[in-house]
């Protein structure tokens, strides 16, 4: 509903000095009401207000009185009005899928804080959705192992900027010109092992280019970090059940022969081979 600034006078409806709108609409209020001719011969019904202001909602066909029904616009309507390169946006939202739209708005987001404040109210619709959008966000998040702690004499705050700097320093090994929308640390800080690092991009390409670029670390003063995917717990117990078949076959074995990659037992050979493959295309 928009309010308008009253510009014309109070005249009859068909008269010749009505004036000319270049919108459709309904005015409405609880004192006077007349019509008035807009540029596209279409009319509206207006109701002069006691603040000087109208209300207006959309409005397609003349009414054949004052008192006549107002039918709400429909979005075909509204797509139909729209200039035809816009049209096909309106009909592809009615048919998208909730959890889809979702994933569209948080793709469009850079604001770390909108994400932060979208994501809250997300977290209070029904438990499918938020789960449809823990799964998105774990579409573009990584998880880092072996990225030293700092000193715990350090403040909190001191510590998570020693983190992101980091952070930022494997990014620069990664060749990645990103700044990622969430840093932290998961668990409880523990003197023997630097706990986990999980790292949220802004959309799915940066967590593609992070985990393909994965390898450059190994020649590098991160070579104790290692990249991996942001899982669920029935993935990672798949995946730490992988490992164990992976270390069974490699055992005996004069070098490693089979890893776990992307969720699946491969031959070390095979990854090479596919590598050498893209390199050379």
């Amino acid at each position: 509903m928009t309010l308008y600034k009253p510009r014309f006078r109070r005249n009859q409806p068909d008269s010749p000095e009505a004036p000319i709108w270049d919108f459709v609409g309904v005015l409405q209020n609880e004192n006077v009401s007349h019509h008035v001719r807009t540029s596209s011969n279409a009319c509206v019904e207006s109701v002069f207000t006691g603040s000087g202001m109208f209300v207006c909602e959309d409005k397609w066909q003349r009414p054949t009185s004052k008192n006549a029904p107002v039918t709400a616009p429909t979005t075909d309507a509204i797509s139909a009005r729209q200039p035809p390169e816009e049209r096909s946006t309106v009909a592809d939202f009615n048919s998208m899928p909730t959890p889809d739209l979702y994933k569209a708005i948080l793709d469009r987001i850079t604001d770390p804080l909108v994400d932060q404040m979208l994501r809250e109210l997300f977290g209070r619709f029904p438990g499918e959705t938020v789960e449809k959008i823990e799964e998105e966000k774990r579409g573009r998040s990584i998880v880092l192992s072996g990225v030293k702690e700092s000193s715990p004499t350090l403040r909190p705050s001191q510590r998570q900027k020693d983190l992101e700097d980091k952070v930022d320093a494997i990014l620069d090994v990664l060749d990645m010109e990103c700044r990622p929308v969430e840093i932290r640390r998961m668990g409880r800080f523990d003197l023997s092992r630097p706990r986990l690092v999980k790292v949220v991009f802004s959309n799915k390409q940066e967590w593609s280019q992070a985990l393909a670029q994965a390898r450059l670390l190994r020649s590098t003063s991160f070579s104790d970090v290692y990249i991996r995917r942001s899982m669920t717990e029935n993935e990672r117990r798949r995946e730490y059940e992988l490992r164990q078949v992976a270390r069974e076959r490699n055992a005996g074995l004069d070098k490693r022969e089979w890893v776990v990659h992307r969720g699946e037992l491969k031959r070390i050979a095979d990854l090479n081979t596919r590598l050498d493959s893209e390199n050379s295309q």
